[in-house]
């Protein structure tokens, strides 16, 4: 997979101090037992795979465990309403997401 993005990246979780999953590779560990994260990417502009990705707002919010690399991350999706089937964000018409929604 190929890609450019240029944009805002915000990210903020429940760790007592910065985060250091992040700064360490997910090699550290969060400062609780449940790790509650939201990512959020405001693309200015950009592609992946040939396709426009421009002027799309996307956010996850997380809750993983304290070392993030044993898994069992729950996950939500957040997309704007500007995003479409047609645009190819969509594995197909049931809104199920493929490898990142991408036809």
């Amino acid at each position: 997979m190929s890609y450019q993005l240029r944009g805002t990246y915000f990210e903020s979780c429940n760790c007592d101090v910065a985060c250091p999953c992040g700064a360490s590779n997910l090699r550290l560990p969060a400062t609780n037992e449940r790790c509650t994260v939201l990512l959020a990417f405001h693309i200015e502009d950009g592609e992946v795979d040939g396709t426009d990705v421009g002027g799309h707002t996307v956010a996850m919010l997380a809750d993983t465990p304290g070392q993030m690399i044993e898994g069992d991350w729950r996950v939500g999706l957040f997309l704007d309403d500007t995003m479409s089937y047609s645009a190819g964000w969509f594995a197909d018409d049931s809104d199920d997401l493929g490898a990142w929604g991408r036809r």
